[in-house]
Parts: structure tokens; C-alpha cells; sequence
């Protein structure tokens, strides 16, 4: 659809979970011939910005025709929030519904524009949420979304309630969806997926008992025999994984210089 709907002359996003997928995406389209740009989060800064820039400059609100015919952006969940993007088309691996929500915010965004395609449209890959069950729903095609996304119960609910209700209207329909995808009866999921929901969920149990215990008292104030508070260094303010950051320094015999041009 990607291919076809690009050699039409429309501007389209391919949202992947996960950078090596998004990497492997915009392989495929380049080797079919298509414009293709990459944008994930693990650009070096430099190199990220730079890329941005671009992206808000080839499909954001002042982009003009020429600028977005049959240009495609692959990327990663950073597309998601913050940049005033407008694609003529959205497809999207299959994420939780909030989250595909913000995604399809990227959708036909600004009125002023002649599309090459009939109307708006979001495809989202995805397993059928009526077919059978087991363990490893997701399957090969989806392994880095089951690992980004460990509760496998919500995301069968996401994929039920898009497969069930083929169009949604947004602020009307948001509600009931968001409230069928989160619901705290978890009879409805099936027994194949429950053991991920139930290691979901305990993981979750787990941040915010981490998360009560660094609480500071606002009635107690600050009070060094807090066993959470006797090393400011050690108070995580956000959960994250860790990280690490490598940088590349051509030398050739002179001062170490980053690839980003700044020493």
C-alpha cells in the first residue's frame, strides 16, 4: 500500500516500534524505488536535528506539493508528539490505542491541502485479534513490538477494538475505546496471553512502589533520616532503561574531533 499510494504522489508515514525495524522498512522502499527517509532517536544529536529540520520542512503545514509528492518518512515513536506533521497516509505497526491515537494525529492534520488519495486512513499492522490465541500471538513479523510493548492482553484489545470498529470519531468515540483497552477485568483476554498481562502488570506494581518510596513528604519536608533521601544522588526522578552513549572521534593525528564537527 505504501508503494502504491507513493507512486501516486502521496506523502506517507511508516511508524515502525523499533529502530532495526524502521532501518529494515526504509531498506524495502528504497530498494522498490521510493523516496524514503529515516528518523529514529538514535541518530547522533547533530545528525537528529538535522534530520527534523528536514522532515518539518518536506511535510509540515507550510510544505508545498512538490516538497511531499511520493516522499515517504520511516520512523520511530519520536514522530509522535511535538512536530506539526501531515501525511496523506498513516501505517503503523500495531502499538497501545493512546498511543496509535497520537499517531494518527499525523493524519490529514491541516485542511488547505489537495490529497492524491480519496480520504484519511491509518492502516495498522497487525495480527487478527479473532483468529487463534497462543503465547507468541504477535508473532516473527511483530517480535520487536512484543518487546516494546510487554503487555500483550492490551495490546489484543487494541487490536479488537480497531478491528471491530472501522472508523472512529475523534473526541466521540476516544472514550469507550480508551475504556475497553484498559479496563481492570481481565476476563475478556485470552488464557494464552494472560501470563505477559500478569508480568505487565507486576512490573508496573513494582515502578510505583519505586516510585512511593522516593516520594518527598510535602508536609514532612525534607528529612535526611528518609532512608530514600540520605544520598540526593541516588533519587531516579523518571523510570527509563539504562543508556548508554557512544561517540565517534575520527583522530588522523590531530585533536580528537566528533563526527557532529564540535571537539
Amino acid at each position: 500500500m505504501i508503494i502504491e499510494v507513493a507512486r501516486k504522489g502521496a506523502a506517507v508515514t511508516w511508524i515502525r516500534n523499533t529502530v532495526d525495524d524502521a532501518i529494515s522498512g526504509v531498506n524495502l522502499l528504497r530498494s522498490e524505488g521510493i523516496a524514503a527517509a529515516l528518523f529514529h532517536d538514535r541518530f547522533a544529536m547533530c545528525d537528529r536535528l538535522a534530520i527534523e529540520t528536514d522532515a518539518v520542512r518536506r511535510f509540515g503545514k507550510n510544505s508545498g506539493a512538490a516538497e511531499r509528492r511520493g516522499k515517504v518518512l520511516v520512523a520511530t515513536q519520536v514522530i509522535e508528539q511535538s512536530l506539526d506533521l501531515d501525511f496523506d497516509l498513516v501505517v503503523s505497526d500495531l502499538a497501545l490505542l493512546d498511543l496509535l491515537l497520537q499517531r494518527a494525529g499525523r493524519l490529514w492534520r491541516h485542511t488547505h491541502r489537495k490529497r492524491p488519495i480519496s480520504g484519511p486512513q491509518i492502516l495498522v499492522l497487525s495480527p487478527d485479534p479473532d483468529g487463534p490465541i497462543v503465547a507468541d500471538w504477535l508473532g516473527p513479523q511483530a517480535r520487536g513490538t512484543s518487546v516494546v510493548y510487554s503487555d500483550h492482553g492490551v495490546l489484543w484489545r487494541t487490536a479488537r477494538v480497531i478491528t471491530h470498529q472501522s472508523s472512529s470519531k475523534v473526541p466521540d468515540d476516544v472514550r469507550g475505546a480508551i475504556e475497553a483497552v484498559y479496563a481492570s477485568d481481565d476476563a475478556d483476554i485470552p488464557p494464552a496471553l494472560q501470563p505477559a498481562r500478569g508480568k505487565a502488570l507486576g512490573e508496573k506494581m513494582a515502578q510505583r512502589a519505586f516510585a512511593d518510596a522516593n516520594l518527598l513528604s510535602v508536609e514532612r519536608g525534607y528529612v535526611l533520616s528518609e532512608t530514600a533521601w540520605q544520598n540526593e544522588s541516588r533519587v531516579a526522578t523518571r523510570l527509563s532503561e539504562g543508556v548508554r552513549t557512544l561517540r565517534l572521534c575520527p583522530c588522523r593525528g590531530r585533536p580528537p574531533r566528533s563526527l557532529c564537527g564540535r571537539s
